[in-house]
């Protein structure tokens, strides 16, 4: 027993310093992960591609794509809908309503890769109702909507959005799109 310390407080002072000592260790680990997670975050570069694009339908010149935007994540299409009636063209006592097919539809739009032909398929419609909804437009109408679709690879600088819609009067086709 050196310098008069009892057995029961020496042994007590190493058990404090070995707790202190294991929380100063698992500080330390903490600060270290966060440091990692935070240097890796800002590290990654960020893929972000925009496109300004004016692009009328090759099938309904009322529409057109205004810019896309391939993110980390998905590819983003901006339309505009001008609603200029087709009365002409329609059977008497019937109405033109604006809609899409849904994701998941086997009619809604895609977009095909030129070249590869791979498909990119559509996963979120903001802006425009879905099927079975839709809503009718006054004359001189414009709609602004947005289809955002699975992230198109980095290789791909040509691309067709098309739309199948069995059953509908018009299906939009939007060939040889450039990304430059």
């Amino acid at each position: 027993m050196s310098r008069g310390k009892s057995p029961a407080l020496i042994s007590s002072g190493h058990r404090c310093d070995n707790i202190l000592l294991m929380k100063n260790r698992a500080a330390v680990i903490l600060a270290i992960a966060i440091l990692a997670c935070f240097m890796g975050a800002c590290s990654r570069k960020a893929s972000f591609r925009e496109y300004a694009v004016d692009k009328v339908c090759d099938t309904e010149p009322r529409v057109r794509i205004t810019k896309i935007t391939v993110t980390d994540k998905d590819t983003r299409v901006n339309f505009k809908y001008e609603y200029k009636s087709r009365s002409a063209s329609l059977q008497p006592g019937t109405k033109e309503a604006l809609t899409l097919a849904p994701p998941g539809n086997a009619d809604a739009l895609t977009i095909v890769a030129d070249g590869s032909g791979r498909k990119y398929l559509l996963l979120r419609v903001e802006g425009i109702p879905t099927l079975p909804d839709h809503v009718f437009l006054q004359e001189g109408s414009v709609v602004e909507f947005i289809l955002i679709f699975e992230r198109l690879d980095d290789t791909v600088r040509k691309i067709n959005i098309v739309e199948k819609a069995t059953g509908m009067d018009i299906t939009w086709q939007f060939l040889n799109i450039q990304l430059q």
